[in-house]
């Protein structure tokens, strides 16, 4: 099933993303980020790079949608949310 999303969604990278962890600042594990940019293509599969994400650690990058999860749809909102000022 495919998450939709819109700018200024608060969102993680997903457990399940070749990018969870992959960088400290660039692709930040357990890390909120902004939405800032859907960009549409003539190809807008799967695997487009089409989400900018704005990361509280300064660094901006882009995303495929199965790359990311909504932070309120994610196990670790609870969590996170006790331990950040959001």
């Amino acid at each position: 099933m495919s998450q939709t999303f819109k700018v200024g969604d608060t969102v993680l990278i997903a457990k399940t993303s070749t990018y969870y962890g992959e960088c400290k600042y660039a692709n930040p594990a357990d890390v909120l980020g902004e939405i800032t940019s859907i960009m549409t293509s003539e190809y807008d599969g799967e695997d487009s790079y089409t989400v900018g994400v704005d990361w509280d650690t300064g660094h901006t990058n882009h995303y495929r949608i199965k790359d990311l999860v909504h932070y309120g749809n994610n196990p670790l909102t609870k969590e996170l949310s006790s331990h950040m000022k959001i």
